[in-house]
């Protein structure tokens, strides 16, 4: 999950990347609403009539950021679809997936501390208050969490992930952080060996897609860890794996 240590130079980002193969709508509505921004109550399905957790999320362009309860999540919107990951005040992950419907309902999954994620909506309710204590920062690109999509056992990165690419960029740049190394993650589908080396090559694309927008090559690298280290161990749903399929953005001084 995130972990950043106070007295070290680095400051690692996580980036799922989801295996997608249908196009997604646009991450705002034609009338530029934010479908990711809101307060709700984040109720069970199985309990619908039951209160649930209170959830907050801001989007701005492919960025949200928000609260579940007590933890603090940051992610990112591709098309109709958004993921973000964080931690509670303790220290436990959270994860959770989000679909915004065409009719406005939201629906999503949630995982604390690594567990098998639960289905909930997001239900209006004007009884829930804002679960966020303060202002939330738009995520910094070192240390904040970035969802892309690419295709099925591919490197090759689908269009609906090309404003998250460009928010990524546009971000890193500000950061004035002088390495860059990008490191990838899989589900654990298929094979060790496959997995190591399909994560070396979806984080060299988003190396060859940042240098492609103007990047300095000589400042960014790719790596990759394979399966070894999935943040929902028992990912057998595409909604876990599409957590797990990720790539760590890691910012040296």
């Amino acid at each position: 999950m995130l972990r950043a240590s106070a007295s070290a130079a680095a400051v690692v980002a996580t980036v799922a990347i989801a295996g997608s193969a249908g196009a997604q709508a646009p991450g705002a509505s034609a009338g530029g609403v934010a479908p990711f921004s809101g307060v709700w109550d984040f109720r069970s399905v199985e309990r619908p009539a039951e209160r649930g957790t209170p959830f907050e999320l801001r989007q701005t362009g492919p960025t949200i950021s928000g609260c579940l309860g007590t933890a603090r999540l940051q992610g990112t919107v591709n098309g109709s679809i958004a993921r973000a990951t964080g931690v509670d005040p303790t220290g436990r992950p959270v994860a959770v997936t989000l679909v915004a419907d065409g009719d406005g309902t939201i629906r999503g999954e949630w995982s604390q501390d690594g567990r098998e994620l639960s289905a909930r909506t997001a239900v209006e309710d004007p009884a829930v208050e804002s679960p966020c204590a303060e202002d939330l920062p738009r995520p910094a690109a070192c240390g904040s969490v970035v969802f892309l999509n690419f295709d099925v056992d591919s490197a090759t990165i689908r269009p609906e992930s090309y404003l998250a690419l460009s928010d990524l960029y546009n971000r890193l740049l500000a950061a004035w952080r002088v390495r860059v190394a990008i490191i990838g993650h899989t589900s654990t589908e298929g094979t060790e060996d496959y997995n190591l080396a399909l994560s070396e090559r979806r984080a060299q694309a988003v190396v060859d897609d940042l240098v492609g927008r103007g990047y300095d090559p000589s400042t960014i690298s790719a790596t990759g860890r394979g399966e070894s280290e999935p943040l929902i161990p028992r990912d057998d749903t595409e909604s876990a794996r599409s957590i797990n399929r990720r790539v760590e953005i890691d910012c040296q001084r």
